[in-house]
This record gives structure tokens, sequence and C-alpha cells, in this order.
């Protein structure tokens, strides 16, 4: 009975998991109307802190994480990021994940 419920509980877990995970990897890459990104650097260096002044982006907030930096970028700059082998995901992407729609404006 016991070994039957932590196979549930892990089986739910997985589940839970594998959802966001795979909702946000399949989001990245894409433009944000917003040109707000988050980009994650997998090798902890400073190299990311060069590569968005040579492509002109700016971070945002005051804090800034150990593997990821929230940023806004033109849309050439967050090209160029992705070909410097950056994983980048819209920060819309990250708010519906979240469950907050963002409206869309109408120019």
């Amino acid at each position: 009975m016991i070994k039957t419920s932590l196979w549930l509980c892990a089986a739910l877990l997985l589940a839970m998991t594998i959802g966001p995970v795979t909702f946000a990897m399949a989001q990245s890459g894409r433009p944000d109307g917003a040109d707000i990104y988050l980009v994650l650097e997998p090798r902890a260096s400073a190299g990311l802190t060069r590569d968005l002044a040579r492509v002109g982006a700016k971070e945002i907030g005051p804090l800034r994480a150990t593997f990821a930096r929230l940023i806004t970028a033109v849309p050439t700059g967050h090209a160029d990021l992705q070909k410097s082998g950056y994983l980048i995901m819209p920060a819309s992407a990250l708010a519906l994940l979240c469950g907050i729609k963002i409206k869309e404006s109408v120019s």
C-alpha cells in the first residue's frame, strides 16, 4: 500500500514538473512584444555581462540571479544572444505560465 502511494505521488510530481518546463522550453527563442526576456546562462561566468553590453541589452531589476538575468533588448540583440548560445525566454510566456494574461496593445 505504501509503495503504491509513493509511486502515485512520484508520478504526480513528475507530471507537475514536466508541464511547465516543457511549456517554457517551447516558448524559448520567440520574440516578446515588450522586448523583455529572461536570459538563462548555464555556465555562470562574466561572459553574459560582456555579451549584453555588446548587443545593447540592459538588465532590469535591482537583483540578479546566479544563472539568469531579466533584460530588455531589441529583436536583433535577442537574436544575437540566442546565436551566442544563451537560452532566451520571453517574459510574456513566463507571465502566462504564472497565470497572468497580458493584454496586447493595438497600435
